[in-house]
């Protein structure tokens, strides 16, 4: 039998067109590397692929935690709530002024400070500020213990710069005073330490009165002197006072029931 030329040559070329596919398949396959590790092996499922990325720190929220704010202020009033008090404890605290030292006084306006009261504090004579009284004041029956906390302040100015000095906090045991001056944010510092043995106490029928001498700390005096420009006081200088007056009157007796 004798062979048809023609369909030897068509068998020829399918077969080659089958032979350059499986090798094109084939080379696509190796080239991509697919069901093989980087070596050719197979990939292992309980090993992920490395992370080109490094780990990174995660970012801080609102809902991170805060460090406490170190206040002065708060110290002394939490310190007060604790204090005990006998029940025919009656004393009520009227005033707290804040005076300069005369000599101080003349000083200031020799160099042009002037001072003014940042209400409610009012005016208390020359050089002098009568600062509120605070109804979270507690204090014990001779004003020898306890805080006494107030509204307003006082304002030292000179020319266009001033400096402004509020809500003191007094602490009768140790003679201190915090102070939240306006430009160093929401925490008061101690502004004025003395030794106690210097506090001066004057009883009288219905009403006791305690002088504090003021002495401005490092931190109070660098502050003002840095906004003012100007050396306005040294640490440890007495440039002033504080006087508390209270009245110690008993509580009324309750009037007996005519019935009674």
């Amino acid at each position: 039998m004798s062979k048809d030329p023609n369909l030897d040559r068509r068998i020829a070329t399918v077969a080659a067109g089958a032979a350059i596919i499986f090798l094109g398949a084939a080379v696509l396959f190796w080239a991509t590397g697919a069901g093989s590790g980087s070596d050719g092996s197979d990939p292992d499922p309980a090993q992920p692929a490395e992370s080109t990325e490094r780990t990174r720190a995660p970012e801080p929220t609102d809902a991170s935690p805060k460090s406490p704010i170190d206040d002065a202020g708060d110290r002394m009033v939490e310190a007060a709530r604790k204090l005990p008090l006998p029940e025919d404890c009656h004393v009520h605290v009227n005033q707290a002024i804040m005076a300069s030292d005369p000599a101080t006084g003349e000083a200031f306006a020799a160099i042009g400070i002037a001072t003014d009261s940042i209400r409610p504090a009012q005016p208390a004579g020359t050089g002098a500020h009568a600062l509120m009284v605070r109804n979270t004041t507690r204090v014990d029956c001779d004003l020898s213990q306890g805080v006494i906390g107030t509204r307003g302040g006082i304002r030292f100015s000179r020319g266009d710069r001033s400096v402004e000095l509020r809500r003191a906090r007094i602490d009768l045991t140790s003679g201190s005073m915090a102070v939240f001056p306006e430009s160093t944010g929401s925490a008061s510092f101690i502004g004025s330490r003395i030794d106690p043995a210097t506090i001066e106490r004057i009883d009288q029928p219905g009403e006791m009165t305690v002088v504090i001498p003021m002495v401005f700390t490092g931190e109070l005096s660098r502050h003002v002197n840095e906004q003012l420009g100007i050396t306005l006081t040294e640490t440890g200088e007495v440039v002033g006072s504080l006087t508390i007056t209270a009245s110690t009157h008993p509580m009324p007796l309750a009037t007996p029931d005519a019935h009674s």
